[in-house]
């Protein structure tokens, strides 16, 4: 049961956020999107309202986070200045979306549901600049987690925005195939029609 109230509301933020591609990145975009996302699971997992954010230092698996006091008050700023490199039309929307992914991941505000707002926010930069959504199957998550640790323990954001172009890449490949084969299926199954026009 709680799985799917965890489906369910991923669903609604991303909905929201795709509704919302006109919207600036913000501080209050983010909370509101966070309510969204954990609105029937929060309370029960961690005992946190939905869009508050963390009163501990965070960890998981084997990676501490910064203090969250100094965490928190840097994701406005991080807001914002993601928005400004928006304008830039030298930066690729795919590089600066996996940059926001990175800072964001480890700046891990809330108490529950980083990784899965960092996806939502990572996607809603691409979206708002009419790019592909970028998509992590299962198969590439300890790609995906490895590409995290590495970038930090390099400090070097060029190792997950290679990830980021490559999942992307991926992806489009992937539906390319895709669409072939319906073409192909459809063309098998006119065959011998005639048709009058």
């Amino acid at each position: 049961m709680f799985e799917a109230f965890e489906i369910l509301d991923h669903f609604n933020a991303f909905e929201f956020l795709m509704n919302n591609l006109n919207q600036p990145l913000s501080e209050k975009l983010l909370i509101q999107t966070h309510q969204l996302l954990t609105k029937n699971t929060i309370f029960y997992s961690k005992g946190y309202q939905p869009g508050e954010y963390t009163k501990t230092r965070m960890a998981a698996g084997d990676t501490i986070f910064p203090d969250h006091e100094k965490s928190i008050q840097s994701i406005a700023s991080l807001m914002e200045s993601t928005e400004d490199a928006l304008t830039n039309p030298k930066l690729h929307p795919v590089e600066i979306s996996a940059k926001f992914h990175q800072f964001f991941i480890y700046l891990h505000p809330f108490p529950d549901g980083n990784g899965r707002i960092a996806r939502l926010f990572s996607n809603f930069i691409v979206a708002k600049k009419d790019h592909p959504l970028i998509i992590i199957t299962n198969d590439q998550k300890k790609d995906y987690i490895s590409a995290l640790k590495q970038t930090q323990k390099q400090n070097d954001t060029q190792i997950i925005s290679t990830f980021f172009f490559n999942s992307a890449i991926q992806r489009m490949v992937h539906e390319l195939k895709q669409n072939e084969t319906e073409i192909t299926h459809t063309q098998h199954k006119n065959k011998g029609l005639t048709f009058i026009f």
